[in-house]
């Protein structure tokens, strides 16, 4: 069983390669528009839990449903 914090990890980098398509391919820039700084994203991709207060940020500044964060969505990908 996958637990939330390796599903966030995995959604947070789907956010950041989304960002690096849109040609925002600085970690500090993506950070910024995400809300929150380069150093806690670097952390929550090194093993870090997110919070949910973070979660709910980044699904609001990346446009996505409430929750996404939270779901699995491995199976999404070709």
């Amino acid at each position: 069983m996958t637990s939330i914090s390796e599903i966030r990890r995995a959604n947070l980098a789907t956010v950041l390669r989304e960002l690096e398509a849109d040609g925002v391919s600085s970690l500090r820039e993506q950070a910024d528009i995400l809300g929150t700084s380069e150093r806690m994203v670097e952390a929550i991709l090194k093993g870090n839990p997110m919070d949910d207060s973070l979660a709910r940020e980044i699904e609001w500044s990346a446009h996505k449903p409430i929750y996404w964060v939270d779901e699995d969505h491995q199976a999404d990908l070709p």
